[in-house]
Order: C-alpha cells, then structure tokens, then sequence
C-alpha cells in the first residue's frame, strides 16, 4: 500500500507522492562532474560504434546510466529528449545484437539513426556472455518504453535454447521470466499456466532475489496482462520499493547506493504499457519519469528531428 504521508492535493486531484530511499546525495560538484561524463560518451558513441561489436550492448549501458542519473538532476526538454534518443538507440541496437547471435554466420549491415553504417557477424557472440535473462528482460521493456514494437519482436522470438548456450549462466527461474513474457506477447495459450508456474517457482526458490525481484515482475506483468484482481499502481509501487530494497540490503556492506534503484526498466516498461491501455497514474515518483511513461518525445525522436 501507498503509505498516507505520501499524498498531496492538486488541483486535478489526488497525486500519490513515493519517495524513493536512495537518494545519492550528490553536491552541485558531483552532479557537474556526471553530466561531464554523460556528455563525453555522447560526443564519442557514434564513432565509437565503428571499433567492436560488443558496443552494441556497452552504449546501451550507458545510456541506461544515463537516463537513471537523470532522474536525480532538474532536466530541460532537451535533456528529456536526449533521453528519449539514447533509450530508443539502445532498443535499436539490443534487437540487432540478439539478431545476430540468431543467425551467427550472416553479416548484418546496421544503420541506426546518426551513426555510421557498420557491418558485423555474430561469431563468437554466445561467448561474450551478454546474451542473458537479465539483458533480455532490460532490453524489452526498455522496447516498450519507447515502443518499438518491431524490436519487441524480434526479442519475444529470441530462442532460450540458444539462451542456455551462452556463457552466462543462471538459473532456471530467470530463463522461465523470459519465456513467460515471450508467451504473453505472442499470444500463446499457455501463457497463464506458464505465468503460474513461474510464480510457484519463484515462492519454492525462496531467497531475496526471487520473492522481491523476479515476483516483483511477475507479479506487476499479472496485474498487467490478467484479470487476477491486482490493483496495477498498488502492485507496482510495492515492486518498485521491493527492488529498492533488495539492492540496498547488496549495497550495504560497502555503503554505497547503486544506480540499479534508480529506475527498474521491467516495472517502468510495464507502467508504459499499461498507460498505452488508457490508463492514467495517480502516483508520481522518480521511478516513473512522466516523459517516458506518456511517451512525451518518442514521435519527433522517431522522425529523427531529435539529434545529438
């Protein structure tokens, strides 16, 4: 439940006010020397992207760093929409990524947006390690964040058997999280015994990740996808802060806070697509940028009339 010292009136109601714990604290110094950063990968990714292919995913990371420290600065439109821009590159360059290690012996050109047209092949890339759950499950919400639906696509038809092979391994809790997604965007009619299934497995597993990050998901893409009876913002929100959580009690022994709290890319990509059903939030949080959950930029970064 959304604890009651967190409401205000507005003049177009009630807004449901969530703080997030972890809060970095930086000093004006601090802030400066980030946005330092961010603009110096920036002005060098579109080169960049020439040198190797694993800067497919390695860009993506940034920009993922990018748009969870952006939650902490006061942002223009213009930063809103650079944002907007990296977040729908790095869509762009995760479903060509796992396109290749789809089809490893054929040479894929990839022209996306201002960079410079590259040509790769996908030998070698199981062994890399970057073909896992967790890069999956980011890299498609993240495609519902900015609704790419073609990107969606070509991610929900991505094999877990060719998953398994690669040399990051997990286990089998995570592969189900994937299969259950994928099932539910294609529209399988298993979906709800597989859904179920993993929910079971995640309550018999037991530990801190499965009860507070994998159900987490679960069960916010149940609230999402089914008539179980969830109330979706009450669902999320006890999501958002459970992942908050479980990354904190990591942090801890080392007092530092992650920028993985900042923003979960599943829990938002599900507000997203929950807001494209006609939905509107009552809560505001800096978990759930507004400019990405209404989708603000999308249509003129789309057009290419957005640039950076």
């Amino acid at each position: 439940m959304i604890p009651k010292d967190y409401v205000k009136m507005q003049s177009k109601g009630t807004i449901k006010i969530v703080e997030r714990k972890a809060d970095p604290e930086l000093s004006e110094s601090g802030v400066y020397s980030e946005k330092e950063f961010i603009n110096k990968i920036l002005e060098q990714r579109k080169e960049g992207l020439k040198i190797r292919r694993e800067n497919l995913v390695s860009f993506g990371d940034f920009a993922i760093d990018q748009v969870r420290w952006y939650t902490w600065f006061q942002t223009s439109h213009e930063d809103e929409q650079i944002c907007t821009l990296r977040l729908y590159e790095t869509s762009l360059m995760g479903a060509c990524y796992h396109r290749l290690a789809m089809f490893p012996n054929d040479p894929l050109t990839v022209q996306i947006l201002g960079y410079p047209e590259v040509t790769w092949d996908g030998e070698g890339i199981l062994e890399m390690g970057f073909i896992c759950p967790s890069m999956w499950l980011d890299t498609y919400f993240i495609s519902a964040i900015v609704r790419d639906r073609p990107s969606m696509d070509v991610l929900a038809n991505f094999p877990i058997s060719l998953m398994r092979q690669s040399s990051t391994k997990v286990g089998e809790l995570s592969y189900m999280l994937v299969d259950v997604i994928q099932s539910f965007h294609n529209r399988t009619s298993d979906y709800p015994y597989k859904l179920v299934a993993a929910m079971d497995a995640a309550v018999a597993q037991g530990n801190d990740w499965a009860l507070e990050i994998a159900m987490g998901i679960l069960e916010t893409f149940a609230a999402l996808t089914t008539d179980i009876g969830y109330d979706f913002e009450e669902v999320v929100v006890k999501n958002l802060q459970f992942q908050e959580q479980y990354q904190m009690r990591l942090d801890k022994p080392e007092d530092l806070i992650s920028i993985e709290t900042f923003i979960s890319f599943p829990l938002l990509g599900m507000v997203c697509m929950w807001y494209d059903k006609g939905n509107r939030l009552s809560i505001e949080t800096g978990w759930l940028p507004p400019y990405l959950v209404e989708g603000r930029w999308l249509e003129e970064v789309k057009a290419g009339k957005i640039t950076r």
